[in-house]
């Protein structure tokens, strides 16, 4: 059975679209990575030494750089057996998540990268069928 997938993705969250023979599978994963953690409302505290207590911009970006790499795991495990994969987004993330797979997986798969802005779940799944000329009867 060839699979193919496509996937919307960002730092905050993944829609992937799995393709099957003739089978459509949609699956969502919610990320809780976060850039830099910033002050409530950009409301500056009032404790004393508030600079101490906020984590070193080194260590913030060794967080953020360990949440990345278990959420693209998540994200690759979930399209492992893909041959064929598109994936799109509107930021880094999709140029990222291809490094990812490419470092680590030492994959075959055709990979192609596509920008795109923030979409509805139809809107992913219209798209990554179009993309490989899949006919919306074949859900």
């Amino acid at each position: 059975m060839k699979q193919k997938a496509g996937l919307w993705i960002d730092h905050r969250k993944a829609v992937i679209v799995n393709i099957y023979d003739k089978k459509v599978e949609k699956l969502t994963l919610e990320s809780t990575v976060e850039k830099q953690r910033g002050r409530i409302n950009g409301i500056r505290s009032l404790a004393p030494f508030e600079d101490q207590m906020v984590l070193a911009d080194d260590t913030q970006e060794k967080i953020f750089k360990d949440h990345i790499k278990k959420y693209y795991n998540l994200v690759c495990s979930k399209i492992r057996d893909a041959e064929s994969l598109l994936i799109f987004g509107p930021g880094e993330a999709k140029i990222e998540l291809r490094k990812f797979i490419e470092n680590n997986f030492r994959s075959k798969k055709e990979i192609q990268i596509a920008a795109a802005d923030r979409m509805t779940d139809p809107q992913i799944t219209a798209r990554v069928l179009r993309h490989f000329n899949i006919n919306k009867t074949r859900e």
